[in-house]
């Protein structure tokens, strides 16, 4: 099953600490578990900025593999 290897809860405050550990981990996870607070008590990441969040790192992880290849061709 696709979730096996994913062991790691992680719980991020806001935006930038999220993506942070994805420009620093992206390519060591298949995937993580996020963990999302119900109430006001615990502060963690929204759920929809999350998800923005993550959509928005593999564009831009896409764009810039897609510039190394480009620059590398052009040598």
């Amino acid at each position: 099953m696709w979730g096996e290897d994913m062991n790691e809860q992680m719980l991020f405050t806001n935006r930038l600490r999220f993506r942070e550990w994805l420009i620093n981990n992206h390519i060591n996870y298949n995937g993580i578990w996020l963990i999302f607070a119900k109430s006001e008590i615990l502060k963690t990441l929204q759920p929809d900025k999350a998800l923005q969040e993550a959509l928005c790192s593999v564009e831009l992880k896409d764009k810039s593999s897609a510039n190394f290849e480009n620059a590398r061709n052009d040598r």
